[in-house]
């Protein structure tokens, strides 16, 4: 972890999970703003949902990519999946 200053903001710099590259960057974008969904979701639930689902559809998110790497994320990962029934979409 690093903090650097950009203008008069801070900001911490940690190294991810698991390496980013061009085959998983959308999958971990994914898995990421679900990590801090209650941060980032300031619209109504079905709203979020609705996004979400389009997101997966439209970068073709599978299960076996998120199998593959939400071991690396907290437990409330796993609870937005189940609670917004995401696992029924990946295709």
């Amino acid at each position: 972890m690093r903090e650097i200053e950009v203008g008069r903001s801070t900001y911490v710099v940690r190294k991810p999970p698991v390496s980013v590259n061009e085959s998983n960057y959308k999958v971990l974008q994914l898995l990421e703003l679900l990590k801090d969904l209650n941060i980032y979701a300031d619209n109504e639930p079905e709203l979020v949902k609705n996004q979400l689902v389009q997101y997966i559809k439209t970068n073709q998110i599978n299960r076996d990519e998120v199998d593959r790497y939400i071991s690396e994320f907290p437990l409330k990962t796993y609870k937005y999946i189940y609670e917004m029934r995401l696992d029924n979409i990946f295709a």
